[in-house]
């Protein structure tokens, strides 16, 4: 069992089928908003984005539940070689649809026993817009500097930015505020990974550039 600040997450079998699935479930009445949340935008992006398939939703007393097929391994435990632009294309599949995920971190990341990844958690995801954020959203390791502002808009770039966070600690095993008490946003990426060309995106990812350019520059990159 998994537990997070809104969930509790479980393996479990199916008495008829005998098939392991996910079980996610809610904590308490207040937190039945995030899971009701992720089964909208599940149902909206099924067959668009790479997610887990959803076999099941309900209530179990006055807590929600969403029941998933149970994958393979997180990006933690995948131990064979990882493609960088898989994981971009996933992301891009995600911002095509107009949502950003605004939680992205190593055990969002799911491959399936086809190999393939997945996105998964989509709680605090949303549709992007340019209305004000007021106070923190998401995970403090990898979240995007633009996320420790008193008040900010929550940019397609911010999601980018937090898979290379993500992406640069699974290359080099830190990130650079292991190592320095900089401010997040005025840290030199490329004083911590020299000649890397996720530092390019991560430049960019600071930019007010449109998003297109900024995926172009990582496939040219990398």
């Amino acid at each position: 069992m998994i537990e997070t600040d809104f969930s509790a997450i479980y393996e479990a079998v199916h008495i008829v089928k005998d098939t392991r699935v996910i079980l996610k479930q809610s904590k308490d009445v207040r937190t039945n908003r995030m899971l009701q949340n992720e089964l909208k935008l599940y149902t909206y992006l099924r067959g668009s984005v790479p997610i887990p398939r959803l076999k099941a939703s309900g209530l179990i007393g006055d807590k929600m539940y969403l029941v998933f097929e149970k994958m393979d391994r997180t990006l933690d435990q995948w131990k064979e070689d990882l493609s960088i632009h898989e994981m971009f294309s996933l992301l891009l599949a995600l911002h095509e649809k107009g949502i950003v995920h605004r939680d992205l971190k190593p055990d969002n990341f799911i491959f399936g026993f086809n190999k393939k990844c997945h996105l998964l958690d989509l709680g605090l995801a949303a549709v992007q817009s340019n209305r004000k954020v007021k106070g923190f959203v998401g995970n403090r390791r990898y979240a995007s500097y633009t996320c420790f502002e008193a008040e900010y808009e929550y940019r397609f770039a911010d999601d980018v930015l937090s898979l290379v966070y993500i992406l640069l600690e699974r290359k080099y095993g830190f990130l650079p505020w292991d190592k320095t008490t900089q401010p997040r946003k005025n840290i030199d990426f490329v004083a911590f990974y020299p000649g890397d060309p996720l530092c390019l995106l991560e430049k960019i990812g600071r930019s007010d550039k449109p998003l297109e350019p900024l995926y172009r520059a990582l496939f040219e990159a990398l």
